[in-house]
């Protein structure tokens, strides 16, 4: 799903499709416009968020590829909470062009 114009709003229903998933074992995102609250909601579906966690999370993801997609460090602390308790992420690709 590279290159795919991905925002906020397409990412969320991207993640509740993705807690039920047992077969997509690499998500490649990259170059999309997830920002902070993309993030978020991939975050949550990898590892939950607590109460406001659907309670499904995805442990079929292996490979996440998430470079360059406007994430800044609201999102990037969202996914390193998610990580902290994901069992099934190997490697997460996170970019950023530095001005």
């Amino acid at each position: 799903l590279l290159y795919c114009d991905i925002g906020p709003v397409e990412a969320q229903h991207l993640a509740q499709a993705l807690c039920v998933n047992t077969s997509v074992k690499t998500l490649k995102l990259s170059y999309n416009r997830l920002g902070d609250e993309g993030a978020k909601a991939l975050a949550e579906m990898l590892g939950g968020n607590g109460a406001e966690s659907s309670g499904t999370v995805n442990t079929t993801l292996e490979h996440v590829d998430l470079c360059l997609c406007i994430i800044g460090p609201v999102g990037a602390q969202h996914l390193a909470q998610a990580l902290c308790v994901n069992t099934s992420v190997k490697t997460l690709g996170t970019i950023e062009k530095l001005n």
